[in-house]
């Protein structure tokens, strides 16, 4: 299971897109978009089995995705973004899957310096996380503990 802000553009759409279709090939996929359009639409024409939940209220949208990853029964939860991070940390209290984040981009840049509590979950998640290799030479990563971060290419 991936899930994601749904806006994603540039390299990190590439990589989201490029990971669920080769996925897909052997594996049942299901990709979780907190926005409907472009990204959603490309990935179902790819034949990804996309859920868009457009809830506002992070617990209400917490709630339908554990409703999802109850009936799916993923083996993982790759989070991409932000609001991913932030869902796939209220998820994985209660439904005990495994959470992989992938950082695609430094927060600090992204979003001017302001800490959210989404960028902040992320940061105390004790699963694994995957940075581009641009964000590892960039040395503002999130102060990682060695034994929780990698260095991953985008590339299946």
């Amino acid at each position: 299971m991936h899930v994601m802000g749904g806006g994603d553009v540039g390299g990190a759409k590439t990589q989201i897109m490029n990971t669920v279709t080769g996925l897909n090939r052997n594996n049942d996929v299901m990709l979780i978009s907190f926005r409907a359009g472009p990204f959603a639409d490309e990935a179902r024409e790819r034949g990804i089995d996309v859920r868009v939940i457009e809830r506002h209220n992070p617990f209400r949208a917490a709630r339908t995705m554990r409703d999802l990853v109850d009936a799916f029964k993923p083996d993982i939860i790759h989070c991409h973004g932000g609001r991913a991070n932030l869902m796939g940390a209220m998820v994985r209290r209660s439904r005990h899957v495994p959470i992989v984040t992938t950082v695609h981009s430094d927060y600090r840049l992204d979003y001017l310096a302001v800490r959210s509590s989404s960028t902040r979950s992320a940061r105390r998640m004790p699963s694994r996380c995957a940075f581009s290799t641009s964000i590892s030479r960039s040395q503002t990563v999130w102060r990682a503990r060695s034994s929780s971060a990698a260095l991953t290419r985008s590339a299946l």
